[in-house]
């Protein structure tokens, strides 16, 4: 590399320390003495040149120093040294003709620095061959790209060799040398540039391929405004593309051919999938029909079954009859799987979002698990979480399934020991619960190779398992996949012969538990002993559950001492729960022995708890010391349900042989012979009147007669001739939900059934094998409620018919229903609140009705006026009879209440009513606001409540109301209640806005 004998002396334009040392190195690694001053302003270069330089090398990208600003500079200085400049990368095309025009002899990217010192040597023994800027020509010739310059009317001036060479004849427009496409689509983009003023700048570049005449290639134009002296002109740059434009030309017709290729290949994919799909979902259909005729029989075999078992058998027969409900319940569940996966596969299956109770999810968990776990011998415990955190929002019917499955597993291949379902609260927050669900079993166990095999669909861990176990090997692949949809993952830990867990975490919406549904009964203590500290756990966990008192021991001797050391725990408001087998004494020894120390009234409620045969037990002489014997697993509802029939053995409270259903009308809709025999045997034993049809159409017409008194319609889903659900379209196109409730009957209760049964207007659904206690709570539940009969039209012409058959509306319902879905608020504050100001509004014109001094105007509006309130707050009957007031007066009936029946029905409202409030109901005087009351936090109060009463729900507004009785508001509070009492939100918002602009000025204490 040659070099320069003397010290060069250079210039550096930049305000990077960094560049300029790294410049200074590239020349001294070069064997190159230098002397060097950094500039980083317009002003330091213009001092810096007075001084005599070799060579100036200037970043045009300075941080106070702009790429237009150093060009301007550099123009003014008309430089007579030679001049490198420095650019960003990529961008050296861009500025080279402006490069060239400030006299520049190259310009290096900023990545390209070791490239200077052979420019800066070449300089300075050439330094003939520098352009300096002036009048003189500047030399283009060796610029790689065809170089162009113009004057204003885009006539060609100048150009270097390799413009020439590209482009031919050069004489005239500048346009004129292009093709004609190429032309017009330049000249129109040029003008857009010349319009505008500015000094040396880059004012635009056609990014377009454009095309010669002279040799057909593809150019891309760059140009800039370049001033010589008073003169405007353009400097153009021809940037050669033909190569590019080929090249994108070649991908634009591969890409052609891609997308081609692959629309075919789509379509013939659309076809395989469509043709796969339909062929599934005919697989799931076939299957579903061949399910329906299999459940059939054995549904009825398994209610037949249990009709048996509650009647007296000799042993062998009861053996037998137990035998037949295993078994048909075994092929239940196999075809259910079949389905299941049939669902899963072809992408049919859905996760519903429904309210739901966790607790009634484990007790029908227990239910059903209890006769598998007895007949091993197995311990099987449930620990559930506190019951007013499960109330959830999500698909119980789908979680039921998962947790069946886990837990059925479990006792299948658990010969000796136990089974244990926990379910733990990992994260609450605001509207959200998180649960870990843990089924856990001391049985076979598996190793690392077997786990990874029994997530599969049909397969086990072993060839020997599947013949020693049986099963189609799908349970577990359902239960991922069901668990995978509900946004949570299945794991599993084991170990050969120690037992397995399988585990799995999932969230649900949490919903405020309704107070209806807690437990009448709190603070009860209940004493339990067991040796199994398992069972003891479970036990514990299930009375904590349930708000009532726990006390543990793993004995029966201790629980014995502690009794008699604690009088406290002596009488009928304690329980003991008892475990039939412990070391030292037996269940019934322990019973024995509380009923030889305590009086018969300082007897506790004493149950038996047990995994074995419950029924062998009931024949012992001993059972005559304890109140009942319960199976375990022990779960909340089956406790609080004894616990409930003890207490009214004891005192009496109630006839358990009456008929629960006398006298309803229940039409039965069921193409099964059995089924249906089944479904008539329990109601008949209820007391119902049932008729029973086999098809969809004869129901209709049966329900389409006038004569038709039909209460409720149990409709199976599958039918000969026309499915249920048509059946229900067709009921709703005549018949409310109000005045006929429809309730479905499903051998197999899917979400998509439940759903498709919403849709189409049935109000519930039970599955089959029935179950006789949530068939006959179903049947009283829409029966007592909601029942409204149509008037016949042969009856409307008999006023004394028509007013008997109408005053079935509201006699038979009740005179209040505090649990009714109706009930705006199930808080027992806030209701008895509201029923207050019930009494209050309602007081005076009731006294008013009786006393006959309404006329039929006003009666019919204070009708209109109680309707709302009184259905809100479970008045039932006294709503009923003001829904027909209003509907005599839209002519819809001919008949209309008297007065005096709706006084009557008014007084008898009230009387309920006021007994529940007996022991809250305040005297109300003369209210005054608090005269001391805090401004601020009026303010914040009556602020934050505004957006509390947009919720329209009082059970969050009822804090609000607390703080303003707390502020001494009592007058404010008053007038918010009283918009409240008819519901109107709207109204009490306005109040709230009202006083908090008052606020703005003195506060008015008196008001």
């Amino acid at each position: 590399m040659p070099s320069v004998s003397r010290i060069i002396r250079l210039l550096i334009g930049c305000d990077s320390v960094d560049t300029s040392l790294e410049i200074v190195k590239y020349l001294s690694d070069s064997k190159q003495a230098v002397h060097y001053m950094r500039v980083d302003s317009a002003s330091a270069i213009k001092a810096a040149l007075e001084e005599s330089w070799d060579i100036f090398v200037c970043d045009l990208h300075m941080e106070n120093f702009s790429n237009h600003e150093v060009f301007e500079t550099l123009h003014d200085l008309s430089l007579n040294i030679p001049l490198v400049l420095l650019c960003r990368p990529g961008e050296r095309d861009v500025i080279s003709v402006k490069a060239l025009a400030v006299g520049a002899i190259e310009v290096f990217e900023i990545d390209q620095l070791g490239s200077i010192p052979p420019c800066i040597f070449d300089a300075l023994e050439h330094a003939s061959r520098t352009t300096s800027y002036g009048d003189e020509k500047l030399s283009w010739d060796d610029f790689p790209s065809g170089l162009l310059l113009v004057d204003s009317h885009w006539q060609i001036r100048d150009s270097n060799s390799n413009a020439k060479h590209i482009a031919g004849n050069l004489a005239g427009r500048f346009f004129d040398i292009w093709q004609e496409d190429s032309r017009v689509f330049l000249e129109q983009r040029c003008r857009s540039f010349a319009v505008g003023e500015g000094s040396e700048e880059v004012v635009g570049s056609v990014a377009e391929p454009l095309k010669l005449k002279a040799n057909n290639g593809f150019y891309r134009v760059h140009l800039q405004r370049v001033k010589r002296g008073d003169a405007l002109q353009y400097s153009a740059m021809l940037q050669d593309i033909s190569d590019d434009v080929a090249l994108n030309t070649q991908r634009q017709d591969d890409l052609k051919n891609l997308k081609q290729q692959y629309r075919d290949t789509l379509s013939r994919f659309n076809e395989t999938q469509k043709r796969d799909t339909n062929t599934l979902l005919a697989k799931t259909q076939f299957l579903s029909q061949i399910g329906h005729e299999i459940r059939t029989p054995m549904n009825a075999i398994s209610g037949f079954a249990e009709a048996l078992n509650r009647r007296a058998l000799d042993p062998d027969s009861k053996v037998l009859a137990n035998r037949i409900s295993r078994a048909s319940s075994m092929l239940l569940s196999v075809v259910n799987d079949l389905l299941d996966f049939s669902k899963i596969e072809a992408n049919q299956l859905q996760i519903l979002r429904d309210p739901f109770f966790l607790n009634d999810v484990l007790d029908d968990l227990a239910f059903i698990m209890i006769g598998s776990a007895k007949a091993k011998q197995l311990e099987l415990s449930i620990v559930s979480p506190e019951q007013q955190f499960t109330y959830l929002e999500g698909d119980d019917l789908r979680l039921k399934q998962i947790l069946i499955n886990l837990t059925a597993n479990a006792i299948k291949f658990t010969e000796v020991g136990s089974v244990s379902l926990a379910v733990e609260v990992i994260k609450r927050e605001a509207g959200q619960i998180t649960y870990k669900f843990s089924v856990k079993d001391t049985g076979i166990g598996m190793d690392s190779e077997q786990i990874t095999k029994i997530m599969e669909p049909f397969a086990q861990a072993s060839m020997d398992i599947s013949r020693r176990y049986g099963g189609t090997g799908l349970g577990l692949s359902i239960c991922r996949s069901l668990i995978e949809k509900m946004g949570g993952e299945l794991m599993v830990k084991s170990q050969p012969a120690k037992g397995s867990t399988f585990y799995f975490t999932l969230s649900f919406p949490l919903l405020t538990y309704p107070t209806s549904k807690l437990q009448k009964m709190a603070d009860v203590t209940v004493l339990i002993a067991d040796d199994n500290p398992i069972a003891l756990q479970g036990l514990d966990a299930t009375v904590a559950s349930m708000n009532w008192q726990p006390k543990t021991f793993a004995s029966g001797s201790d629980l014995l001492t502690s009794l008699q050391q604690h009088p406290e725990w002596q009488g009928p408001h304690c329980l003991v729960l008892l475990d039939w087998k412990m070391p030292d004494i037996d269940g019934f020894e322990v019973a024995e022995r509380i009923s030889d120390i305590l009086p018969p009234e300082k007897r506790p409620i004493i149950f038996m708890i047990t995994s074995r045969e419950s029924a062998q037990l009931l024949d012992s002489d001993n059972s005559r010391f304890v109140d009942r014997i319960l199976d375990k697993p022990l779960s909340t509802g089956a406790l609080y349900d004894a616990v409930l029939s003890v207490m009214k053995d004891r005192f009496d409270m109630e006839n358990n042989d009456e008929q629960r259903l006398a006298n309803f009308n229940i039409l039965v809709v069921e193409d099964s012979d059995l089924n249906a025999e089944l479904v008539k045997t329990i109601l008949d034993e209820e007391g119902a009147n049932v008729e029973v049809m086999m098809t969809g159409k004869e129901a209709l017409n049966q329900l389409l007669e006038k004569d038709c008194n039909a209460d409720i319609v149990l409709l199976d889903l599958q039918l000969p001739d026309i499915d249920g659900f048509e059946v229900a379209t067709t009921i709703r196109e005549t018949f409310a939900s109000e005045a006929l409730p429809i309730i479905a009957m499903t051998a197999r209760e899917s979400a998509e059934d439940r759903l498709h049964a919403r849709r189409v207007g049935m109000d519930d659904w039970i599955a089959k094998p029935l179950n006789r206690e949530r068939l006959v709570l179903l049947i009283q539940q829409y029966c007592l409620q909601n029942t409204r009969p149509k008037i016949p039209e042969e009856v409307g012409g008999d006023p004394d018919a028509s007013a008997r058959f109408i005053r079935l509306r509201w006699e038979r319902l009740p005179l209040i229903n505090s649990k009714s879905s109706n009930v705006v608020t199930h808080v027992r504050d806030v209701y008895l609140k509201l029923l207050q100001k019930f009494i209050n509004n309602y007081m005076k014109p009731m006294q008013a009705l009786e006393a006959g001094n309404l006329d039929d105007n006003e009666v019919a509006k204070l009708a209109h006026k109680l309707r709302g309130g009184s259905l809100s707050l479970g008045l039932e009957r006294l709503s009923e009879l003001c829904l027909v007031f209003e509907e005599s007066m839209s002519n819809s009936v001919k008949y209309r209440p008297s007065n005096e029946e709706l006084a009557l029905v008014l007084r008898q409202s009230v009387d309920v009513v006021l007994p529940m409030l007996e022991d809250t109901s305040a005297q109300v005087g003369p209210l005054q606001n608090n005269s001391e009351v805090d401004v601020a936090s009026l303010r914040a109060c009556l602020l934050e409540g505004i957006d509390l009463l947009k919720t329209y729900n009082l059970e969050q507004v009822n804090p609000f109301l607390e703080q303003l009785q707390t502020l001494g508001m009592e007058q404010l509070l008053q007038d918010i209640n009283h918009q409240l009492d008819d519901f109107d939100f709207s109204g009490a918002v306005r109040i709230a806005r009202h006083k908090v602009k008052t606020l703005s000025e003195p506060l008015d204490r008196g008001q």
